[in-house]
């Protein structure tokens, strides 16, 4: 699967997951899981672009080092719904889109899920 540009890539997984979460009711089951599967792959595909990688120098890059190494020390738990993003802009002085890319960049590195436009930490043994 050829990956989109970083932006590009985050539009597309949250407007997939925004219709996984409304859509429920009036998609048919086989466009579901398509749509899920598709989710998957891009995540999966952005995994190995350069913004995706740890040690990344932009601010998104960096925060994401930072909130991936609190993961790590469990200041979160498995399963638990990462803070809003304006409550970690607030909380790590950066802007709400600089806390968005982040969230993404842990989401393609396995250390977060998208679900319902929340983030949900993932078990250490899923990264």
């Amino acid at each position: 699967m050829k990956v989109p540009d970083r932006e590009t890539a985050s539009e597309i997984i949250w407007m997939t997951d925004g219709l996984l979460s409304s859509g429920g009711h009036v998609l048919p089951v086989g466009l579901m899981a398509a749509l899920r599967e598709y989710k998957a792959a891009l995540l999966a595909g952005s995994a190995n672009e350069q913004w995706a990688r740890p040690g990344c120098s932009a601010r998104y890059g960096v925060l994401a080092d930072r909130i991936g190494q609190e993961l790590a020390n469990g200041k979160w738990k498995p399963g638990e719904r990462m803070p809003s993003r304006q409550y970690l802009a607030e909380a790590y002085g950066e802007k709400e889109d600089t806390v968005a890319r982040a969230l993404h960049v842990l989401a393609v590195q396995g250390q977060l899920a998208l679900e319902h436009h929340s983030y949900y930490v993932l078990p250490r043994y899923m990264v």
